[in-house]
């Protein structure tokens, strides 16, 4: 219970710092101690459960949620993400609401999540997602506001910087499904949307090699979250699978 409040403390910080016409250096630091309190709660959730906070949908979308900001705060002083802050945090409280309503609770992991696997697997996943939901947002921009050029580069650079970590986390997941399964590919349903997943954004990359227009790679980048939603949550909901826990 001490984590929930936390994080809606968190959602109520976050949306202070949208507030129009807010300058930015109090977003920054409104989005800063946001981030400090949900680093607080995700850490009392751990001691907690006694496991890291990606086993579940509720734990898994406060980890994202968390990995979002971050990432936004780091690149701020090489890529001027700024206009960027609004959305990061529009985000960010929108994961936060969705995982206030599961009702998960605390239960001890299943034998094939004990193991330092689980650790590598999902931290490079979810940095991956949380790239490419940072280029989602970079896209919309540079499609509202033409004079944001940047934002094209930008886009391209963050799924740049996504990509490797997902493949790594698709290796790093066989290699976890060997050991706990004594196999490294079962066709799980979870397994065959994170390869098209990969799939897709090895096409994007892909795709700005052949004159590819960068407006038509924002609406790509857009369509892309569209499929990270369905390999993160819409598979757990619709389908069933060794990934069912998630």
């Amino acid at each position: 219970m001490p984590d929930k409040i936390l994080f809606g403390v968190v959602v109520i910080v976050y949306l202070l710092s949208v507030i129009p016409n807010f300058k930015q250096k109090g977003r920054i630091i409104l989005i800063s101690a946001g981030l400090i309190i949900q680093t607080l709660g995700l850490v009392i959730l751990s001691i907690n459960a006694g496991h890291p906070p990606f086993t579940n949908l509720y734990e898994s979308l406060l980890f994202l949620s968390w990995l979002i900001p971050i990432i936004w705060l780091v690149g701020l002083k090489w890529f001027q993400w700024v206009n960027l802050g609004v959305w990061t945090t529009l985000l960010s409280a929108a994961g936060i609401i969705t995982s206030l309503t599961f009702t998960w609770q605390t239960k001890p992991l299943m034998p094939a999540l004990q193991s330092p696997w689980l650790h590598i697997h999902v931290s490079s996943c979810f940095l991956a997602y949380a790239f490419f939901s940072l280029a989602t947002i970079s896209a919309i921009v540079s499609l509202f506001k033409d004079k944001e050029k940047r934002f094209s580069e930008v886009t391209i650079y963050l799924i740049k910087l996504g990509f490797p970590l997902l493949s790594f986390g698709i290796i790093s997941g066989a290699i976890w499904a060997y050991f706990a399964w004594g196999r490294y590919w079962g066709w799980d349903p979870k397994e065959v949307w994170a390869l098209i997943t990969w799939l897709y954004y090895a096409l994007f990359l892909h795709l700005r090699f052949i004159g590819v227009s960068k407006k038509t790679l924002s609406y790509l980048a857009i369509v892309g979250l569209l499929v990270i939603l369905f390999t993160f949550l819409g598979v757990s909901f619709l389908v069933s699978g060794l990934h069912s826990y998630l």
